[in-house]
């Protein structure tokens, strides 16, 4: 997995400095694109709906597919995103 994700060690450091300490304060407001890797989406409904909720100004969603994934779960990742933003698009790794 390494390989796949791009700048996997700076991820790794971000979540080992910030991981047992609360994040700061966001204005979730100001963000305007929001990227998903390798992610599904029934794992983290609630999460994720709570997040897309206070993000209100959000314009853009990426997500992030492997090569092969099926089309019936993208078809699932993207209607789930719509409601919140204007677009939604698919990149592969």
């Amino acid at each position: 997995m390494r390989n796949i994700i791009p700048r996997y060690r700076t991820v790794c450091r971000f979540l080992k400095r910030h991981r047992a300490k609360p994040f700061p304060a966001l204005d979730y407001r100001a963000i305007r694109s929001l990227v998903v890797l390798g992610h599904g989406i029934e794992a983290d409904r609630a999460y994720l709906t709570e997040l897309l909720n206070r993000c209100a100004g959000l314009e853009r969603v990426t997500i992030f597919r492997y090569d092969g994934e099926p089309e019936e779960s993208w078809q699932n990742k993207r209607a789930f995103f719509t409601p919140y933003c204007e677009t939604v698009v698919q990149t592969h790794y």
